[in-house]
């Protein structure tokens, strides 16, 4: 038994491939790291993508969580060094 569809244009040719994705739960995501969307291989709660990162030899899901981690300790010691200096007063050294 063999399935037959019709599709004649883009639009029919798109809305199948959506169908058949939610049929298989088959999910497209964002990658958090380089932006570009992906289709998660082993884990439908990953957030970054395997393609190879701007110039680096590494991939997103090697290096993605680590530069998120300094990018947000980055901001919380400027925001920690910074509040003493705004209020008048100078940081406790750490």
């Amino acid at each position: 038994v063999a399935e037959l569809y019709a599709i004649h244009s883009i639009d029919d040719l798109c809305r199948f491939e959506f169908v058949k994705m939610l049929e298989h739960n088959i999910f497209i995501k964002k990658c958090q790291n380089c932006g570009q969307f992906f289709i998660p291989n082993n884990r439908q709660d990953a957030e970054y993508c395997d393609r190879p990162f701007a110039d680096t030899k590494r991939k997103c899901n090697e290096i993605g969580a680590m530069l998120r981690y300094e990018k947000k300790s980055r901001r919380t010691r400027f925001g920690r060094s910074t509040s003493g200096i705004i209020g008048g007063r100078t940081p406790e050294p750490a």
